[in-house]
């Protein structure tokens, strides 16, 4: 729960301090809306482009918007149960990642970097899978 606390109050001072470029472009504006979490139309082109950089296929907008509410209802799920993961357990998702395309997790985080992906959408998109991971694990095991 303090790992997720810890990167909640992180994306809101990201956000926070491109608030006058965000009301000018509407980047941060909402784009979807679960339960209490709002996912903005920044979350939603960055999933994009970071989907299409793995090369997913058909409609990957779709696709990223399916992703962040699956990930949404997720992160409740974390919540509701008391899960929490650790910044080194999101890590080593990254470095297990990296380990398919053999490259370090440093490499790997620069790819998304020189596409215009920021670094925090590649480990929301860690952190989403790892979190679930250990929900599932807590509950059935």
């Amino acid at each position: 729960m303090r790992a997720l606390m810890v990167i909640a109050v992180a994306i809101g001072l990201m956000t926070a301090a491109h608030a006058p470029q965000a009301v000018a472009q509407g980047e941060y504006s909402p784009a979807l809306q679960v339960g209490d979490t709002i996912i903005t139309r920044y979350q939603v082109d960055q999933r994009t482009r970071f989907l299409t950089l793995l090369g997913a296929q058909d409609d990957i907008r779709a696709l990223a918007r399916r992703q962040l509410i699956n990930e949404a209802i997720q992160f409740k799920a974390a919540e509701t149960d008391g899960v929490t993961i650790s910044q080194e357990q999101i890590d080593q998702g990254i470095a297990e990642f990296a380990g398919r395309a053999n490259v370090t997790a440093e490499q790997f985080l620069e790819i998304p970097n020189r596409a215009g992906i920021s670094e925090a959408t590649i480990r929301d998109f860690f952190t989403a899978g790892v979190i679930w991971r250990e929900t599932v694990r807590a509950r059935f095991t």
